[in-house]
Protein backbone atom coordinates (compact mmCIF):
# COMPACT_ATOMS: atom_id res chain seq x y z
CA UNK A 1 0.00 0.00 0.00
CA UNK A 2 3.08 2.22 0.81
CA UNK A 3 4.68 1.68 -2.44
CA UNK A 4 1.50 2.23 -4.47
CA UNK A 5 1.11 5.60 -2.47
CA UNK A 6 4.59 6.43 -3.02
CA UNK A 7 4.40 5.83 -6.66
CA UNK A 8 1.18 7.88 -7.13
CA UNK A 9 2.28 10.79 -5.44
CA UNK A 10 5.60 10.29 -7.40
CA UNK A 11 3.29 10.33 -10.53
CA UNK A 12 1.64 13.74 -9.19
CA UNK A 13 4.98 15.53 -9.25
CA UNK A 14 6.04 14.73 -12.61
CA UNK A 15 3.01 15.24 -13.88
CA UNK A 16 2.95 18.58 -12.30
CA UNK A 17 6.58 19.69 -13.39
CA UNK A 18 5.70 18.29 -16.87
CA UNK A 19 2.68 20.97 -17.15
CA UNK A 20 4.66 23.46 -15.55
CA UNK A 21 7.38 22.81 -18.22
CA UNK A 22 5.03 22.81 -21.26
CA UNK A 23 3.57 26.06 -19.76
CA UNK A 24 6.81 27.81 -19.57
CA UNK A 25 7.67 26.38 -23.51
CA UNK A 26 4.30 27.54 -25.03
CA UNK A 27 4.21 31.46 -25.27
CA UNK A 28 1.37 33.40 -23.32
CA UNK A 29 -1.21 35.27 -25.29
CA UNK A 30 0.81 38.77 -23.76
CA UNK A 31 4.14 37.18 -25.09
CA UNK A 32 1.96 36.40 -28.68
CA UNK A 33 0.74 40.15 -28.71
CA UNK A 34 4.20 41.19 -27.92
CA UNK A 35 6.02 38.91 -30.96
CA UNK A 36 3.35 40.11 -33.23
CA UNK A 37 3.86 43.41 -32.25
CA UNK A 38 7.22 43.29 -33.01
CA UNK A 39 6.86 41.50 -36.74
CA UNK A 40 4.37 44.21 -37.65
CA UNK A 41 6.65 47.32 -36.31
CA UNK A 42 9.45 45.71 -38.63
CA UNK A 43 7.32 44.93 -41.40
CA UNK A 44 6.42 48.89 -41.11
CA UNK A 45 9.88 50.13 -41.49
CA UNK A 46 11.20 47.52 -43.61
CA UNK A 47 12.22 48.51 -46.89
CA UNK A 48 11.84 45.37 -48.51
CA UNK A 49 10.52 45.38 -52.55
CA UNK A 50 6.72 44.90 -52.59
CA UNK A 51 6.21 41.39 -53.24
CA UNK A 52 7.69 40.03 -50.37
CA UNK A 53 6.49 43.14 -47.86
CA UNK A 54 2.71 41.81 -49.51
CA UNK A 55 3.51 38.04 -48.36
CA UNK A 56 4.99 39.12 -45.13
CA UNK A 57 1.64 40.95 -44.61
CA UNK A 58 -0.39 38.42 -45.35
CA UNK A 59 0.65 36.05 -42.85
CA UNK A 60 1.02 38.95 -40.40
CA UNK A 61 -2.86 39.28 -41.24
CA UNK A 62 -3.56 35.42 -40.82
CA UNK A 63 -1.90 35.43 -37.56
CA UNK A 64 -3.39 38.24 -36.32
CA UNK A 65 -7.12 36.79 -36.82
CA UNK A 66 -5.92 33.60 -35.33
CA UNK A 67 -5.28 35.66 -31.67
CA UNK A 68 -8.18 37.23 -32.30
CA UNK A 69 -10.68 34.06 -32.57
CA UNK A 70 -8.23 32.26 -29.44
CA UNK A 71 -8.81 35.45 -27.72
CA UNK A 72 -12.68 35.54 -27.72
CA UNK A 73 -12.92 32.06 -26.89
CA UNK A 74 -11.17 32.62 -23.65
CA UNK A 75 -12.77 35.91 -23.29
CA UNK A 76 -14.68 34.67 -19.74
CA UNK A 77 -11.82 33.29 -17.76
CA UNK A 78 -8.72 35.18 -19.30
CA UNK A 79 -7.30 38.10 -17.24
CA UNK A 80 -6.23 41.56 -19.10
CA UNK A 81 -8.78 40.49 -22.02
CA UNK A 82 -9.82 44.33 -22.32
CA UNK A 83 -6.22 45.64 -22.51
CA UNK A 84 -5.54 42.50 -24.99
CA UNK A 85 -8.08 43.25 -26.96
CA UNK A 86 -7.36 47.02 -27.27
CA UNK A 87 -3.61 45.96 -28.31
CA UNK A 88 -4.90 43.64 -31.12
CA UNK A 89 -7.47 46.59 -32.01
CA UNK A 90 -4.52 48.74 -32.40
CA UNK A 91 -2.29 46.04 -34.66
CA UNK A 92 -4.84 45.65 -36.90
CA UNK A 93 -5.17 49.21 -37.69
CA UNK A 94 -1.24 49.18 -37.78
CA UNK A 95 -1.46 46.89 -40.08
CA UNK A 96 -3.85 48.17 -42.36
CA UNK A 97 -1.42 51.40 -42.43
CA UNK A 98 1.34 49.24 -43.43
CA UNK A 99 -1.06 47.66 -46.24
CA UNK A 100 -2.00 51.10 -48.03
CA UNK A 101 1.77 51.34 -47.63
CA UNK A 102 2.64 48.47 -49.62
CA UNK A 103 0.00 48.96 -52.23
CA UNK A 104 1.35 52.41 -53.09
CA UNK A 105 4.68 50.60 -53.55
CA UNK A 106 3.31 48.08 -55.52
CA UNK A 107 1.95 50.66 -57.31
CA UNK A 108 5.08 53.36 -57.57
CA UNK A 109 7.53 50.42 -58.30
CA UNK A 110 6.16 47.96 -60.65
CA UNK A 111 5.90 48.11 -64.29
CA UNK A 112 3.13 49.60 -66.06
CA UNK A 113 0.18 47.59 -66.42
CA UNK A 114 -2.97 48.59 -67.83
CA UNK A 115 -5.84 48.07 -65.66
CA UNK A 116 -9.39 46.46 -66.19
CA UNK A 117 -11.00 48.08 -69.37
CA UNK A 118 -8.21 50.17 -70.16
CA UNK A 119 -8.05 50.43 -73.93
CA UNK A 120 -4.76 48.55 -74.00
CA UNK A 121 -4.38 48.00 -77.65
CA UNK A 122 -1.88 45.56 -79.68
CA UNK A 123 2.02 45.58 -78.05
CA UNK A 124 4.81 44.50 -80.20
CA UNK A 125 8.13 44.35 -78.39
CA UNK A 126 11.78 43.33 -78.97
CA UNK A 127 13.53 40.33 -76.54
CA UNK A 128 15.34 42.68 -74.45
CA UNK A 129 12.21 45.61 -74.37
CA UNK A 130 14.48 47.93 -75.65
CA UNK A 131 11.96 48.79 -78.22
CA UNK A 132 7.94 48.72 -77.83
CA UNK A 133 5.05 49.71 -79.92
CA UNK A 134 1.76 49.96 -79.01
CA UNK A 135 -0.96 50.32 -81.62
CA UNK A 136 -4.55 51.72 -79.79
CA UNK A 137 -7.61 52.95 -81.86
CA UNK A 138 -10.73 54.90 -81.04
CA UNK A 139 -13.96 55.02 -83.10
CA UNK A 140 -17.18 57.23 -82.29
CA UNK A 141 -19.93 57.21 -83.90
CA UNK A 142 -23.20 59.86 -82.97
CA UNK A 143 -26.41 60.76 -83.96
CA UNK A 144 -27.22 64.72 -83.40
CA UNK A 145 -30.45 66.61 -83.42
CA UNK A 146 -31.38 70.30 -82.20
CA UNK A 147 -34.28 71.67 -82.21
CA UNK A 148 -34.97 75.44 -81.64
CA UNK A 149 -38.20 76.40 -79.45
CA UNK A 150 -39.39 79.26 -82.09
CA UNK A 151 -38.77 79.99 -85.75
CA UNK A 152 -35.95 82.42 -86.51
CA UNK A 153 -33.33 82.89 -89.40
CA UNK A 154 -30.35 85.32 -89.53
CA UNK A 155 -28.38 85.41 -92.41
CA UNK A 156 -25.07 83.68 -92.94
CA UNK A 157 -25.95 81.64 -89.59
CA UNK A 158 -27.90 78.11 -89.18
CA UNK A 159 -28.87 79.16 -85.80
CA UNK A 160 -32.89 78.51 -85.59
CA UNK A 161 -32.62 75.96 -88.38
CA UNK A 162 -33.37 72.42 -87.38
CA UNK A 163 -30.92 69.76 -87.75
CA UNK A 164 -31.25 65.72 -87.60
CA UNK A 165 -28.24 63.96 -88.63
CA UNK A 166 -25.75 61.18 -88.19
CA UNK A 167 -21.80 61.91 -87.82
CA UNK A 168 -18.23 60.23 -87.25
CA UNK A 169 -17.40 62.10 -84.85
CA UNK A 170 -13.64 60.54 -83.96
CA UNK A 171 -11.87 58.33 -85.70
CA UNK A 172 -7.92 57.44 -84.24
CA UNK A 173 -5.17 55.59 -84.36
CA UNK A 174 -2.54 56.28 -81.71
CA UNK A 175 0.87 54.75 -81.91
CA UNK A 176 3.01 54.85 -78.92
CA UNK A 177 6.11 53.59 -76.75
CA UNK A 178 10.01 53.60 -76.20
CA UNK A 179 12.75 53.29 -78.29
CA UNK A 180 16.54 52.06 -76.66
CA UNK A 181 14.89 53.04 -73.17
CA UNK A 182 12.03 52.78 -71.30
CA UNK A 183 12.55 56.39 -70.64
CA UNK A 184 12.53 57.87 -74.02
CA UNK A 185 9.09 57.72 -75.22
CA UNK A 186 7.03 58.75 -78.56
CA UNK A 187 3.51 59.29 -79.64
CA UNK A 188 1.84 59.50 -82.96
CA UNK A 189 -2.08 59.77 -83.30
CA UNK A 190 -3.91 60.42 -86.80
CA UNK A 191 -7.50 61.88 -86.67
CA UNK A 192 -10.54 61.22 -88.61
CA UNK A 193 -14.01 62.71 -88.11
CA UNK A 194 -15.99 65.73 -87.82
CA UNK A 195 -14.34 66.72 -84.79
CA UNK A 196 -10.70 67.86 -84.51
CA UNK A 197 -8.28 68.21 -88.28
CA UNK A 198 -7.99 65.12 -90.01
CA UNK A 199 -4.82 63.36 -90.57
CA UNK A 200 -1.59 63.75 -87.86
CA UNK A 201 -3.07 65.07 -84.61
CA UNK A 202 -0.29 64.67 -82.31
CA UNK A 203 3.50 63.78 -82.71
CA UNK A 204 5.50 64.48 -80.42
CA UNK A 205 8.69 62.74 -78.21
CA UNK A 206 9.41 62.36 -74.55
CA UNK A 207 12.23 61.88 -72.19
CA UNK A 208 11.39 61.23 -68.51
CA UNK A 209 14.50 61.70 -66.51
CA UNK A 210 13.22 61.43 -63.20
CA UNK A 211 9.54 61.20 -61.86
CA UNK A 212 10.16 65.17 -61.12
CA UNK A 213 11.07 66.41 -64.79
CA UNK A 214 10.46 65.45 -68.18
CA UNK A 215 10.46 66.85 -71.62
CA UNK A 216 8.43 66.61 -74.37
CA UNK A 217 8.84 67.96 -77.90
CA UNK A 218 6.70 68.37 -80.86
CA UNK A 219 3.15 69.22 -81.80
CA UNK A 220 1.14 68.33 -78.66
CA UNK A 221 -1.88 69.50 -76.87
CA UNK A 222 -0.99 72.36 -74.42
CA UNK A 223 -1.89 71.33 -70.83
CA UNK A 224 -4.84 74.17 -69.75
CA UNK A 225 -7.21 73.35 -67.99
CA UNK A 226 -8.54 69.84 -66.51
CA UNK A 227 -11.04 68.87 -69.58
CA UNK A 228 -8.04 69.22 -71.61
CA UNK A 229 -5.99 67.47 -69.67
CA UNK A 230 -8.30 63.99 -69.45
CA UNK A 231 -8.62 61.47 -72.04
CA UNK A 232 -11.60 62.19 -74.57
CA UNK A 233 -12.80 58.79 -74.58
CA UNK A 234 -13.10 59.04 -70.56
CA UNK A 235 -14.78 61.81 -70.09
CA UNK A 236 -18.56 61.85 -69.08
CA UNK A 237 -21.72 62.74 -71.12
CA UNK A 238 -20.73 62.82 -74.66
CA UNK A 239 -17.66 65.01 -75.36
CA UNK A 240 -16.15 68.17 -73.20
CA UNK A 241 -18.41 70.82 -71.86
CA UNK A 242 -18.42 73.91 -74.46
CA UNK A 243 -17.04 75.69 -72.01
CA UNK A 244 -13.69 74.24 -71.96
CA UNK A 245 -13.75 74.53 -76.00
CA UNK A 246 -14.53 78.27 -75.68
CA UNK A 247 -11.63 78.95 -73.88
CA UNK A 248 -8.53 76.22 -74.92
CA UNK A 249 -6.17 77.50 -77.81
CA UNK A 250 -5.41 74.19 -79.18
CA UNK A 251 -3.06 71.90 -80.44
CA UNK A 252 0.57 73.77 -81.02
CA UNK A 253 4.21 72.46 -81.72
CA UNK A 254 6.61 73.38 -78.88
CA UNK A 255 8.17 72.37 -75.97
CA UNK A 256 7.07 71.05 -72.30
CA UNK A 257 8.39 69.90 -69.20
CA UNK A 258 6.85 68.49 -66.42
CA UNK A 259 6.67 66.07 -63.33
CA UNK A 260 5.33 65.65 -60.07
CA UNK A 261 6.41 67.23 -56.91
CA UNK A 262 6.06 65.37 -53.24
CA UNK A 263 5.60 62.09 -54.46
CA UNK A 264 6.36 60.43 -51.36
CA UNK A 265 4.79 63.23 -48.95
CA UNK A 266 1.90 62.49 -46.33
CA UNK A 267 0.92 65.77 -47.25
CA UNK A 268 -0.12 64.59 -51.11
CA UNK A 269 1.28 65.36 -53.86
CA UNK A 270 1.82 67.94 -56.71
CA UNK A 271 2.04 67.91 -60.35
CA UNK A 272 3.19 70.73 -62.67
CA UNK A 273 3.01 71.24 -66.47
CA UNK A 274 5.45 74.40 -68.46
CA UNK A 275 5.41 74.68 -72.16
CA UNK A 276 6.83 77.53 -74.94
CA UNK A 277 4.85 76.83 -77.93
CA UNK A 278 4.84 78.65 -81.50
CA UNK A 279 1.10 80.44 -80.70
CA UNK A 280 -0.12 79.83 -83.98
CA UNK A 281 -2.00 76.38 -83.64
CA UNK A 282 -0.99 73.39 -85.18
CA UNK A 283 -2.24 74.18 -88.94
CA UNK A 284 0.54 76.46 -89.86
CA UNK A 285 3.89 74.35 -89.75
CA UNK A 286 5.88 77.38 -88.69
CA UNK A 287 4.93 80.52 -86.24
CA UNK A 288 3.43 83.29 -88.08
CA UNK A 289 5.18 86.13 -85.37
CA UNK A 290 7.89 86.69 -83.25
CA UNK A 291 6.04 86.20 -79.94
CA UNK A 292 5.16 82.50 -78.27
CA UNK A 293 2.63 80.57 -76.24
CA UNK A 294 3.56 80.31 -72.80
CA UNK A 295 1.99 77.99 -70.65
CA UNK A 296 1.59 76.38 -67.75
CA UNK A 297 -0.82 74.05 -65.09
CA UNK A 298 0.22 73.22 -61.46
CA UNK A 299 -2.67 70.61 -59.54
CA UNK A 300 -2.11 69.45 -55.84
CA UNK A 301 -3.94 66.43 -54.93
CA UNK A 302 -3.73 66.37 -50.58
CA UNK A 303 -4.75 62.81 -50.80
CA UNK A 304 -3.30 60.70 -53.44
CA UNK A 305 -3.61 60.98 -57.43
CA UNK A 306 -6.26 60.69 -59.15
CA UNK A 307 -7.36 58.96 -61.97
CA UNK A 308 -7.14 60.63 -66.03
CA UNK A 309 -10.43 60.49 -66.33
CA UNK A 310 -14.00 62.07 -65.53
CA UNK A 311 -16.19 60.60 -62.72
CA UNK A 312 -15.43 57.60 -60.10
CA UNK A 313 -15.19 54.69 -62.06
CA UNK A 314 -12.88 53.17 -59.42
CA UNK A 315 -15.21 53.63 -56.61
CA UNK A 316 -13.07 55.08 -54.70
CA UNK A 317 -12.96 54.01 -50.91
CA UNK A 318 -11.43 57.36 -49.29
CA UNK A 319 -12.38 60.86 -50.74
CA UNK A 320 -9.86 62.10 -53.52
CA UNK A 321 -9.57 65.49 -54.27
CA UNK A 322 -7.62 67.81 -56.77
CA UNK A 323 -6.85 71.47 -57.07
CA UNK A 324 -5.84 73.06 -59.51
CA UNK A 325 -4.78 76.41 -61.94
CA UNK A 326 -3.31 77.10 -65.66
CA UNK A 327 -2.45 80.19 -67.31
CA UNK A 328 -1.74 80.86 -70.75
CA UNK A 329 -0.60 84.05 -72.20
CA UNK A 330 0.15 84.37 -75.96
CA UNK A 331 0.54 87.32 -78.45
CA UNK A 332 -1.68 86.73 -81.98
CA UNK A 333 -2.53 88.71 -85.01
CA UNK A 334 -6.00 91.17 -84.75
CA UNK A 335 -8.66 90.42 -85.91
CA UNK A 336 -9.70 94.37 -85.86
CA UNK A 337 -11.03 93.25 -89.41
CA UNK A 338 -13.24 90.62 -89.11
CA UNK A 339 -14.59 92.20 -85.79
CA UNK A 340 -15.91 94.67 -88.58
CA UNK A 341 -17.09 92.49 -91.10
CA UNK A 342 -14.65 94.34 -93.57
CA UNK A 343 -14.51 93.18 -96.72
CA UNK A 344 -12.56 96.13 -98.95
CA UNK A 345 -8.84 95.31 -99.16
CA UNK A 346 -7.80 99.01 -98.24
CA UNK A 347 -9.83 99.34 -94.97
CA UNK A 348 -8.48 95.52 -94.33
CA UNK A 349 -5.16 96.62 -94.31
CA UNK A 350 -5.69 99.98 -92.90
CA UNK A 351 -7.31 98.09 -89.86
CA UNK A 352 -4.86 95.46 -89.65
CA UNK A 353 -1.65 98.24 -89.05
CA UNK A 354 -3.65 100.76 -87.22
CA UNK A 355 0.31 102.58 -86.07
CA UNK A 356 1.51 102.32 -89.43
CA UNK A 357 4.68 100.39 -89.20
CA UNK A 358 4.49 98.14 -91.78
CA UNK A 359 3.29 95.16 -90.20
CA UNK A 360 0.25 93.46 -88.44
CA UNK A 361 -0.74 94.77 -85.38
CA UNK A 362 -0.35 92.76 -82.06
CA UNK A 363 -3.02 91.48 -79.72
CA UNK A 364 -1.75 90.56 -75.94
CA UNK A 365 -3.96 87.45 -74.75
CA UNK A 366 -4.56 86.49 -70.77
CA UNK A 367 -6.37 83.22 -70.21
CA UNK A 368 -6.49 81.84 -66.84
CA UNK A 369 -8.44 78.79 -65.23
CA UNK A 370 -9.24 77.24 -61.78
CA UNK A 371 -10.41 73.43 -61.11
CA UNK A 372 -11.89 71.42 -58.71
CA UNK A 373 -12.57 67.65 -58.72
CA UNK A 374 -13.10 65.15 -56.38
CA UNK A 375 -14.27 61.44 -55.75
CA UNK A 376 -15.89 59.35 -53.28
CA UNK A 377 -17.34 56.00 -53.52
CA UNK A 378 -19.01 56.50 -57.06
CA UNK A 379 -19.81 60.06 -56.81
CA UNK A 380 -17.71 62.77 -58.37
CA UNK A 381 -17.62 66.39 -58.58
CA UNK A 382 -15.81 68.65 -61.21
CA UNK A 383 -15.41 72.24 -62.01
CA UNK A 384 -13.73 74.95 -63.77
CA UNK A 385 -13.33 78.41 -64.00
CA UNK A 386 -12.34 80.63 -66.65
CA UNK A 387 -11.16 84.40 -67.77
CA UNK A 388 -9.44 85.86 -70.70
CA UNK A 389 -8.44 89.00 -70.92
CA UNK A 390 -7.73 90.46 -74.96
CA UNK A 391 -5.60 93.58 -74.86
CA UNK A 392 -5.86 95.36 -78.28
CA UNK A 393 -3.75 98.73 -77.44
CA UNK A 394 -3.79 101.61 -79.06
CA UNK A 395 -6.20 103.31 -76.79
CA UNK A 396 -8.54 100.42 -77.73
CA UNK A 397 -10.88 99.08 -74.73
CA UNK A 398 -9.51 95.83 -73.24
CA UNK A 399 -11.99 92.66 -73.73
CA UNK A 400 -12.89 90.34 -71.01
CA UNK A 401 -14.91 86.82 -71.25
CA UNK A 402 -15.88 84.42 -68.18
CA UNK A 403 -16.95 81.09 -68.24
CA UNK A 404 -17.76 78.34 -65.66
CA UNK A 405 -19.09 75.01 -65.82
CA UNK A 406 -20.25 71.82 -62.98
CA UNK A 407 -20.50 68.21 -63.76
CA UNK A 408 -21.87 65.75 -60.79
CA UNK A 409 -21.50 62.49 -61.55
CA UNK A 410 -22.47 58.35 -60.35
CA UNK A 411 -21.23 56.03 -61.53
CA UNK A 412 -22.61 51.93 -60.63
CA UNK A 413 -20.46 49.03 -60.44
CA UNK A 414 -23.14 47.53 -62.96
CA UNK A 415 -21.39 49.32 -65.57
CA UNK A 416 -23.64 52.52 -65.90
CA UNK A 417 -22.83 56.50 -64.90
CA UNK A 418 -25.21 59.15 -64.73
CA UNK A 419 -24.39 62.97 -64.74
CA UNK A 420 -25.58 66.12 -65.07
CA UNK A 421 -23.92 69.56 -65.96
CA UNK A 422 -24.31 73.34 -66.03
CA UNK A 423 -22.92 75.64 -68.12
CA UNK A 424 -22.48 79.36 -69.25
CA UNK A 425 -19.48 81.75 -71.18
CA UNK A 426 -18.93 84.57 -73.05
CA UNK A 427 -18.19 83.90 -76.86
CA UNK A 428 -14.82 85.47 -77.50
CA UNK A 429 -15.09 84.39 -81.22
CA UNK A 430 -11.29 85.78 -81.48
CA UNK A 431 -10.78 86.06 -85.42
CA UNK A 432 -14.67 84.50 -86.67
CA UNK A 433 -16.26 86.41 -89.53
CA UNK A 434 -18.75 88.57 -87.41
CA UNK A 435 -20.89 88.73 -90.52
CA UNK A 436 -22.21 85.47 -89.36
CA UNK A 437 -24.68 85.93 -86.55
CA UNK A 438 -23.67 84.24 -83.17
CA UNK A 439 -24.68 84.30 -79.01
CA UNK A 440 -22.83 87.13 -76.92
CA UNK A 441 -23.96 84.21 -74.05
CA UNK A 442 -25.11 81.21 -73.70
CA UNK A 443 -26.43 78.84 -70.60
CA UNK A 444 -26.63 75.14 -70.90
CA UNK A 445 -28.01 72.25 -68.44
CA UNK A 446 -27.51 69.29 -69.55
CA UNK A 447 -27.54 65.35 -68.80
CA UNK A 448 -26.93 61.94 -69.55
CA UNK A 449 -26.24 58.44 -68.93
CA UNK A 450 -22.92 56.53 -70.03
CA UNK A 451 -23.12 52.66 -70.42
CA UNK A 452 -20.17 50.12 -70.47
CA UNK A 453 -19.97 46.99 -71.89
CA UNK A 454 -17.31 44.41 -72.68
CA UNK A 455 -14.95 45.30 -70.43
CA UNK A 456 -14.95 48.95 -70.83
CA UNK A 457 -13.98 48.94 -74.54
CA UNK A 458 -17.74 49.77 -76.01
CA UNK A 459 -19.62 52.86 -74.34
CA UNK A 460 -22.88 54.29 -75.23
CA UNK A 461 -24.22 57.76 -74.36
CA UNK A 462 -27.35 59.31 -74.25
CA UNK A 463 -27.24 63.08 -73.68
CA UNK A 464 -29.40 65.99 -73.69
CA UNK A 465 -28.87 69.34 -73.32
CA UNK A 466 -31.02 72.87 -73.56
CA UNK A 467 -29.15 76.00 -73.79
CA UNK A 468 -30.14 79.37 -73.84
CA UNK A 469 -28.22 81.34 -76.43
CA UNK A 470 -28.47 85.54 -75.66
CA UNK A 471 -28.08 88.36 -77.64
CA UNK A 472 -27.20 86.68 -81.12
CA UNK A 473 -25.85 89.19 -83.03
CA UNK A 474 -23.87 89.50 -86.42
CA UNK A 475 -22.47 93.12 -87.82
CA UNK A 476 -25.43 95.13 -89.30
CA UNK A 477 -27.88 93.81 -86.99
CA UNK A 478 -29.27 96.24 -84.48
CA UNK A 479 -31.21 93.99 -82.14
CA UNK A 480 -29.93 91.16 -81.19
CA UNK A 481 -32.53 88.28 -80.01
CA UNK A 482 -32.55 85.05 -78.18
CA UNK A 483 -32.99 81.82 -78.80
CA UNK A 484 -33.42 78.49 -77.17
CA UNK A 485 -32.64 74.67 -78.44
CA UNK A 486 -33.03 70.94 -77.55
CA UNK A 487 -30.19 68.85 -78.22
CA UNK A 488 -30.07 65.22 -78.59
CA UNK A 489 -27.07 63.45 -78.68
CA UNK A 490 -26.63 59.62 -78.70
CA UNK A 491 -22.85 58.08 -79.33
CA UNK A 492 -21.25 55.06 -79.80
CA UNK A 493 -17.48 54.34 -78.89
CA UNK A 494 -15.42 51.77 -79.11
CA UNK A 495 -11.80 51.77 -77.88
CA UNK A 496 -8.88 49.77 -77.75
Amino acid sequence: MRARTAASVLLLIVSFLTAQRASSAAPTMAQRIDSLAGRVDALAKSSADGAAALAGLQQLQQELTQLKQTLKQDEGRRRGYEEMRSRLEHLEQQLGDTQLRVSALLFRYAPPVASAGEPTGFTISSDDDSYRLRIRALLQMAYLAELFTQDATFDGSNLGVDESTFRLSRARLMFEGHVFDSRLRYYVALNYGAIGRDGLLDMYGEYRWHRMFGIRVGLMRPQFGRQFTTRVDRVLLADRSPVSRNFYMGRDFGVMVSGGLLPESRFGQATYQLGVYNGAGAKPLVDNNTDFLYVARLVYEPFGKMPNGEGDREVSLRPKLAIGGSFFYNVVPTDAAERAGETDPVEIATLRDRDGDGDVDDVEVYTAAGELAANYLGFSLQGELFYRKENPGFGAATRGFWGAYGLLGFYHPWGAEIAVRYGFWEQHRYGADRTVAAPARVHEVAGGIDLWFWSDHVKLVAEYAHRWLREVMSVGMEDGGDLRSHNLQILTQLAF
